[in-house]
C-alpha cells in the first residue's frame, strides 16, 4: 500500500491507507492498494504522472510499509516518459527489494516539524524509514509528498558514533544511491539534504 497521486500530492491516500493498514494488521489481513501507471480519465486525472510524482508515490508505499507495488493500467500506457519512468523504478527496486521485503528494522521516527498522525490525516512534507538491506548495511529511504522542495536534515542515534549500536554504524559513510550518487557530509549522527519537489532518496548507511 503507499500513497497514490490522482487529483493531488503523491500523499493524497497515505493517511487512509495507513489507518486500512492497522485495521488489517490487528486481523491478519493484508491491505492493498494499486497505483496508477499513467492516468484514468480527464475527469480525475486531467494529466498524466510526471516521473518525480511516479517516483515518489512509490517511495511513500515502500516507506510505509509496501512489501511490492502493484499498477493500474486502464487500456495501455501511451507515453514514453512513463515507460522510461517505470523502467528507472523497476531497476531501482531491483536493489532494494531484498531491504524492504526483509524483516523490519526497529526504529522510532520523529519528524520535526510537523507529525504524522494518519487517524487526524495529518502527514509530514519528507516521510522516511530505515531497511536493513542483507549484503549492503541499512538503508534510509525518504520521500518529499510536498509540491515545493524541502530542506532536511537526517538524525540517526549513533550514526556518528564508533561505540554506539554495538558498532553498527561505526566509521558510518553515508552515500546517496541512484541519481547524483556520493557521500554526504556527516555532522555527528546527522546529515543534510534539499529535496526538490516530489523527490526520492536512498541514503547507504554502512562501515
Amino acid at each position: 500500500f503507499g500513497g497514490v497521486w490522482v487529483r493531488g500530492r503523491p500523499d493524497f491516500w497515505t493517511a487512509h491507507m495507513m489507518r486500512l493498514q492497522r485495521a488489517a494488521l490487528s486481523h491478519h489481513k493484508a491491505s492493498w492498494l494499486v497505483l496508477m501507471a499513467e492516468a484514468l480519465d480527464p475527469f480525475r486525472c486531467p494529466r498524466i504522472l510526471t516521473p518525480q510524482e511516479h517516483y515518489c508515490q512509490a517511495y511513500m508505499a515502500l516507506i510505509h510499509g509496501a512489501k511490492g507495488l502493484f499498477y493500474f493500467v486502464d487500456t495501455a500506457l501511451f507515453h514514453q516518459i512513463s515507460w522510461d519512468a517505470l523502467s528507472e523504478l523497476a531497476r531501482e527496486m531491483e536493489w532494494l527489494g531484498p531491504a524492504v521485503t526483509a524483516s523490519a528494522v526497529p526504529q522510532e521516527v520523529v519528524y520535526q516539524p510537523g507529525i504524522l498522525d494518519p487517524n487526524q490525516g495529518q502527514l509530514p512534507d519528507v516521510h522516511a524509514a530505515i531497511f536493513r538491506h542483507p549484503h549492503d548495511g541499512y538503508i534510509l529511504l525518504a520521500a518529499n509528498g510536498a509540491p515545493y522542495p524541502v530542506q532536511t536534515r537526517f538524525t540517526v542515534g549513533g550514526l556518528g558514533s564508533k561505540n554506539t549500536w554495538s558498532g553498527w554504524f561505526a566509521a558510518a559513510r553515508v552515500q546517496r544511491v541512484f541519481g547524483k550518487g556520493g557521500a554526504m557530509s556527516l555532522d555527528n549522527d546527522a546529515f543534510q539534504d534539499v529535496l526538490e519537489t516530489y523527490g526520492v532518496r536512498a541514503y547507504l548507511l554502512r562501515p
